[in-house]
């Protein structure tokens, strides 16, 4: 949709990019903390904080259109297409600030 056309381009505004960081700190978290270290996006889906879901769903995009936006953080890979599994990608090292100013283009 439009909103990840948006965020492709870095033209999100400050707290639309402070929200998809919001996101992306809770999948990572959640993932992490999975004893296999990979999560359903329906799994996840039910457990992202509350505000988490309302964003998503304020811009009609889904969870796993925007970790696949994200492929040095989230491998999107697994699962089947009816159940996709999110792990986290195996390289390291990706800082807050350049995903931040990614998003809105150094807002």
């Amino acid at each position: 949709g439009e909103f990840l056309k948006t965020m492709r381009r870095g033209g999100l505004n400050q707290e639309e990019a402070s929200e998809v960081l919001a996101v992306l700190y809770s999948v990572y978290e959640l993932v992490s903390e999975a004893e296999e270290q990979q999560q359903s996006t329906f799994a996840l889906g039910n457990w992202l904080a509350p505000g988490c879901r309302s964003f998503l769903k304020s811009f009609g995009v889904r969870l796993l259109e925007v970790l696949r936006e994200f492929p040095e953080i989230f491998d999107c890979q697994g699962g089947s297409a009816a159940k996709p599994i999110v792990a986290l990608a195996q390289q390291n090292g990706v800082s807050e600030q350049l995903v931040f100013d990614r998003l809105c283009g150094g807002c």
